[in-house]
C-alpha cells in the first residue's frame, strides 16, 4: 500500500531534522508521519536511526523490529540493526543482519563494507579484505572515494599496492583514486626497491635466505598474504627453520583458521631443537624458539631460552618482558637496566639501539633489514623499558641521570617512522600493562 502524501513528507522533514543533528524533532516529525499513516514502514526505520544515534539501543532495535513487521522488503531496518549489534559488540549477530540486508537487496554495496568493518574488529583480516573486495566491485565511485581511504589507511603499504595496481587496476580509471594510488605508491616505493634488489642475485644471499628475507620485508611492509606465501614455501623446503616457523604463524594470525595447528606444529619444531641442541644451540634458532614459546604462552619456557642467549640484546628485551609476563617483577627491573647499559654501550660505540630510531633503508646491505625485524619483534618489551623510564624518578640502583643518554634517546619514541615495521601489517600489536605507581626498591 502507497503511504499518503502528508506522511512521506512528514517523514522526509524528519530526515532533514536528523541530518541537522535536531534528535527530538526529527522524532516528532517521524511521530507524526506514523500518526498519520500508521502502516508506513519508514518512519520506524528512521526512529530506529535516531535511536541507535542516541544510543538506546533496546528503543533502536524495537523501531527496526516494528519496520520489519510493516515491510518484510525494505533492506534498511535489517541495516539499521546490524549497526546496532556492532556498537553493542554483539558481532555474530551484526554480521547475520548485513548477511540478510544482502539478501534483501544484493545489488547494496555498503552492507559488505560494514561486514568488512566487523570482521576486521574481530580480527578476521581475511574474511575482512575479501568483504571489501565484495564492496568495491558493487560501489559506485562516490562510495568508492568516501571508504577507499579508511581502508588502505589500515592495511600495511605492500597490500595497498598489489590492490590498486595489480588486483585491481581498473580503479585507476577515477581521478581521485589515481591520486591515492600514486600517494600510495610513493609510501612503499623503498621497500619495493628493497624486494627487487633481495630478489636479484646481485643481492649475496643463497635462494633460501633470499626468500626468508622478502618474506619478512613483505610481512613488516604490510603484505601478510603475500608473506604468509611465502614462508609457506620455507616450511616446504626446511620445516626445522625456526624463524620461518615463528613469522609462518604471524603471518597466519587472523588470516586462516589453520593458524593454531601452526602453532602447535611450530611449538613441537621449537622442542624438538631444544632436545637436539641443548648443549650448543645456534644463537638465531634458539631466540626463534623463545619467539614460538612466547606466542604459545608459555613464558617460563621462552624465557629460559631467551636467558640462555641474552648476550643478543633481543634475546635480552624478550627475557625482561617474560619476566614481566610472569610477574617476576624485581628481576624484570634488574633485567630493564642491564638492558639499558647495553644501550648506552651501543650508543658510546657509535652504534644503533633499539631506544633509537630506526635508520634508513640501506640497499646495499639489504641483510642490515634483520635489525628492523627484531624491532618488530621485541616492540612490546621495548614500551615496556619506555614505561619503565616514565614511572620511576630513581632508579632502583641508582639516580635515573646515570642513564642520560638512553633517557634522551627513548623520549623520541615512538620513532617516526616505526609504523609499518613494528605490529606486523593488520595485526594490532599487544597492549602490555602499565605499571601504574613505582614500588619501593
Amino acid at each position: 500500500m502507497t503511504p499518503s502524501q502528508e506522511a512521506i513528507e512528514f517523514n522526509n522533514h524528519g530526515v532533514m531534522l536528523f541530518q541537522q543533528g535536531r534528535y527530538a524533532e526529527a522524532l516528532a516529525a517521524y511521530e507524526r508521519a506514523i500518526a498519520l499513516d500508521p502502516k508506513y514502514s519508514a518512519p520506524w526505520c528512521c526512529k530506529g536511526n535516531v535511536f541507535s544515534e542516541q544510543q538506546r539501543y533496546a528503543e533502536a532495535l524495537a523501531a527496526y523490529e516494528k519496520a520489519i513487521e510493516l515491510d518484510p522488503k525494505d533492506a534498511f531496518p535489517w541495516h539499521g540493526k546490524g549497526h546496532v549489534f556492532e556498537n553493542q559488540k554483539r558481532y555474530d549477530n551484526a554480521l547475520a543482519a548485513f548477511e540478510k540486508t544482502l539478501e534483501i537487496n544484493p545489488k547494496w554495496a555498503l552492507p559488505l563494507n560494514c561486514k568488512g568493518d566487523v570482521f576486521w574488529t574481530q580480527r578476521r583480516y581475511l574474511e575482512a579484505i575479501q568483504s571489501y573486495c565484495r564492496f568495491y566491485h558493487l560501489a559506485h565511485e562516490r562510495e568508492l572515494i568516501e571508504k577507499l581511504p579508511k581502508w588502505l589507511r589500515r592495511v600495511g603499504p605492500l597490500l595497498a599496492y598489489r590492490i590498486l595496481f595489480q588486483a585491481h587496476p581498473d580503479w585507476q580509471i577515477s581521478p581521485k583514486i589515481g591520486d591515492l594510488s600514486q600517494k600510495t605508491q610513493d609510501g612503499c616505493q623503498d621497500l619495493l626497491t628493497l624486494l627487487q634488489h633481495v630478489n636479484s642475485d646481485a643481492c649475496g644471499l643463497t635462494p633460501f635466505e633470499r626468500l626468508k628475507l622478502a618474506g619478512v620485508i613483505t610481512f613488516y611492509g604490510g603484505d601478510p598474504l603475500r608473506a604468509r606465501d611465502m614462508f609457506e614455501e620455507v616450511d616446504s623446503q626446511d620445516d626445522t627453520d625456526l624463524l620461518g616457523q615463528y613469522y609462518l604463524v604471524r603471518s597466519l594470525h587472523g588470516f586462516c583458521e589453520d593458524a593454531a595447528a601452526e602453532l602447535d606444529f611450530a611449538v613441537q619444531q621449537a622442542q624438538a631443537y631444544l632436545a637436539d641442541h641443548a648443549a650448543e644451540p645456534e644463537l638465531l634458532q634458539m631466540y626463534y624458539a623463545g619467539q614460538i614459546f612466547a606466542l604459545a604462552a608459555n613464558h617460563a619456557q621462552a624465557q629460559r631460552c631467551f636467558q640462555t642467549i641474552n648476550r643478543f640484546l633481543p634475546a635480552l628485551y624478550m627475557d625482561m618482558l617474560m619476566l614481566h609476563r610472569q610477574r617476576q617483577l624485581t628481576e624484570c627491573d634488574q633485567r630493564i637496566e642491564t638492558i639499558l647499559e647495553c644501550e648506552h654501550a651501543r650508543q658510546q660505540q657509535g652504534q644503533r639501539g633499539f631506544l633509537q630510531e630506526m635508520p634508513p633503508l640501506d640497499f646495499d646491505a639489504p641483510e642490515q633489514f634483520w635489525e628492523r625485524a627484531h624491532f618488530g619483534e621485541i616492540t612490546e618489551a621495548v614500551r615496556l623499558v619506555h614505561d619503565w623510564l616514565d614511572t620511576y624518578e630513581q632508579t632502583p640502583r641508582g639516580s635515573r641521570i646515570r642513564f642520560c643518554c638512553i633517557l634522551t634517546a627513548a623520549a623520541q619514541w615512538p620513532p617516526k617512522n616505526s609504523r609499518r615495521f613494528t605490529s606486523g601489517a593488520c595485526r594490532p600489536p599487544q597492549n602490555t600493562p602499565r605499571r601504574k605507581t613505582p614500588r619501593n626498591a
